[in-house]
């Protein structure tokens, strides 16, 4: 099975955002972020994704591609595509 994720790296003045996780998930830090769906773009799968999690309005066309990882989960049988911005 292919999964396909973007994350947000926002970063101003040496500060960046992250998001903490619910208990239930982890009570961790992450990047917003999420799947993109099978009718969208990545970029406009992390707009969606902003204005969902943290309230931020993001222009897909404002969005730059930063780094890929590829990943495969031999537990899950998954591949993991993550696009960063």
């Amino acid at each position: 099975m292919l999964i396909f994720a973007v994350r947000l790296i926002l970063e101003e003045n040496g500060k960046m955002l992250f998001l903490r996780q619910t208990k239930k998930n982890g009570g961790r830090f992450s990047l917003i972020g999420g799947n993109v769906e099978e009718h969208e773009f990545a970029r406009e799968a992390l707009a969606r994704e902003a204005k969902e999690e943290a309230g931020i309005h993001v222009e897909p066309d404002d969005l730059s591609l930063v780094h890929v990882l590829h990943r495969h989960k031999l537990k899950k049988d998954e591949t993991l595509i993550v696009l960063y911005f």
